[in-house]
């Protein structure tokens, strides 16, 4: 499946509906913490651009960021649920945008080129917390059947292999 438009429809189509709700957008801003009241979530502060900083209160938060860097970064007043945090955390993921100079008919919209050995692969991420020597490779190239993604003759690579958790490696 593919959406009209391309994946950025996604998110487009949801900002456009949720400003026809009401919502209110601030973009280049961080989010500093998250304030909390009798252990209830209750607002959040921001900083933008521009280094002005800015307090909103909510009802409910939504963090979309890792449970771990929330607690830690966002809340690191609030006594953390250590088993919860303590958890093995999960794998990541390299990722590159590439233009192509060249159109591969060979190629469809999702390929996936597995690694000779997946569980020397797996043992690289997950226990020896490392990229492996020999990756499973994914490629998306949207081109392929939303042609406006990139220019005549050539093609949009989405690559992506992947990669362990960040514990503070040395890359």
């Amino acid at each position: 499946f593919f959406p009209k438009g391309g994946m950025r429809s996604i998110p487009t189509t949801l900002y456009h509906h949720a400003v026809d709700l009401g919502v209110t957008f601030h973009f280049d801003s961080r989010v500093e913490s998250i304030d909390i009241d009798k252990g209830r979530a209750t607002g959040l502060r921001t900083i933008d651009s521009e280094k002005k900083r800015m307090k909103f209160s909510s009802d409910i938060i939504v963090s979309n960021n890792d449970v771990y860097f929330t607690y830690k970064k966002l809340m690191p007043k609030v006594r953390t649920p250590e088993k919860l945090l303590n958890q093995e955390r999960s794998g990541s993921a390299v990722v590159f945008y590439w233009g192509i100079k060249s159109i591969f008919p060979k190629l469809g919209l999702h390929n996936i080129f597995f690694s000779s050995d997946y569980k020397e692969e797996f043992k690289s991420l997950f226990e020896e917390k490392k990229l492996p020597d020999d990756p499973t490779i994914y490629i998306n190239i949207s081109s392929k059947l939303e042609s406006s993604d990139a220019p005549n003759g050539c093609e949009n690579w989405f690559v992506m292999i992947n990669a362990p958790a960040d514990t503070g490696q040395e890359w």
